[in-house]
């Protein structure tokens, strides 16, 4: 502390200090009035910090405060309902649209197949015209035998 009275500073609460005659008695001492209104404004408030719920005569919380659960509850089902809702839907999509996939892919398929088996049908069909032209070369002519002509001996 310094002992020289320039280096002293007057204490700047002292100036708007109330006189000592001016205080209320009712008031407990060591209370300012204005100590609320200086407050720093960036150190939280006891509101802030502890939040009050009204309690009812027998101690109870006050219908007010379980119908802000009771909506808040509700609020958070609904959001979990709509959620879930959500995902069957997308999930009910994503079946439907590869159902209709699987299905256009297996007409294709079956479309490529298809043309695909026209010429190998037509190559078999014409080996086998081809083998049995052979065959019929091949064979004596039996078959040109007439009907009356069966080896029997008739009238005459």
């Amino acid at each position: 502390m310094p002992d020289n009275p320039a280096d002293q500073q007057p204490d700047p609460t002292a100036e708007h200090a109330p006189p000592p005659a001016a205080t209320d008695p009712t008031r407990p001492p060591g209370t300012d009035p204005d100590a609320a209104a200086s407050a720093d404004p960036s150190e939280p408030s006891f509101e802030s910090r502890y939040p009050l719920r009204p309690v009812d005569w027998d101690g109870n919380f006050s219908r007010t405060w379980r119908e802000r659960e009771g909506n808040e509850l509700t609020r958070r089902l609904a959001a979990e309902h709509e959620r879930k809702w959500e995902e069957n839907a997308a999930r009910q999509s994503l079946r439907a649209t590869l159902a209709r996939l699987d299905a256009e892919a297996a007409r294709a398929e079956k479309q490529r197949h298809e043309e695909g088996e026209k010429p190998a049908v037509r190559i078999r069909n014409a080996e086998l015209e081809r083998k049995l032209d052979k065959l019929d070369r091949l064979s004596p002519d039996d078959g040109e035998e007439s009907p009356e002509s069966d080896g029997s001996a008739g009238p005459g």
